[in-house]
């Protein structure tokens, strides 16, 4: 019976563990993100090419990495 609860224990702690580490990397991918629209701009700038374009697509692929990321996989059937 003690044996369970340590496990079940230890289930939670490792839960909780992979939401924060989700969390963490859904902030970095989020600051990359925003850093990395930045740069698009600042070469779009000094390029004169249309790099306004991509912008849609990059917010799109950082917004479902975050989302993956952060999900659990019982959310993401």
């Amino acid at each position: 019976m003690r044996a369970r609860e340590e496990i079940q224990k230890r289930k939670a702690i490792s839960e909780r563990n992979r939401r924060i580490a989700g969390l963490g990397s859904a902030a970095a991918l989020t600051g990359l993100a925003m850093w990395g629209q930045d740069m698009m701009s600042m070469l779009g700038d000094l390029t004169g090419l249309p790099i306004e374009e991509v912008d849609f697509a990059v917010y799109f692929m950082a917004c479902f990495l975050v989302v993956h990321t952060v999900l659990p996989k019982s959310y993401r059937a």
